[in-house]
C-alpha cells in the first residue's frame, strides 16, 4: 500500500487519493470552480510520476476523449470524462489500434475491462 499524497495543482494543497487514481491533478473544489493549474503546483506531481503525453483530444455533447502516450512504458490509453453523469474510465489499447479506440472509446471499454483498468487511471496505464 502507497502513503503517497498528491497535491493540488490549482491550489497545492493535499487532495483525495480517490481524485488521483482517477487521473485528476485537481481536488474537488479546484474542479468545481475549474482553477486554472498553477506551474508551482505542478513542478512536485511532475517528479512524483511522469504525465502523459496527450496526442488527442476531442469533446462534445458532455463527452470528453483523450488520446495518452506514457513515454516512460510505451503504453497507449484512452480516457473517457462524461461530464452529464460524472462517469469516467481509462483503457489500455494497443498501439495499432489507438486511432480507432479514440474514435470509438465505447467499443473497446467491456464493462470488466473498463473497471478492472479503473484502478490504474491515475498513470499506470
Amino acid at each position: 500500500m502507497s502513503s503517497t499524497t498528491f497535491a493540488c495543482a490549482a491550489c497545492c494543497r493535499p487532495m483525495a487519493d480517490s481524485l488521483a487514481r482517477l487521473g485528476s491533478v485537481r481536488c474537488h473544489d479546484c474542479l468545481e470552480t475549474q482553477a486554472p493549474v498553477r506551474e508551482a503546483c505542478v513542478t512536485g506531481l511532475r517528479e512524483a510520476r511522469p504525465l502523459p503525453r496527450e496526442l488527442a483530444r476531442r469533446s462534445g455533447d458532455g463527452l470528453e476523449v483523450t488520446l495518452l502516450w506514457f513515454e516512460d512504458s510505451g503504453h497507449v490509453a484512452v480516457r473517457v470524462l462524461d461530464s452529464r453523469s460524472g462517469d469516467r474510465f481509462q483503457i489500455r489499447v494497443d498501439p495499432a489500434d489507438a486511432l480507432d479506440a479514440f474514435h470509438h472509446p465505447f467499443a473497446y471499454a467491456t464493462p470488466r475491462r473498463a473497471a478492472s483498468e479503473e484502478l490504474a487511471f491515475a498513470g499506470a496505464a
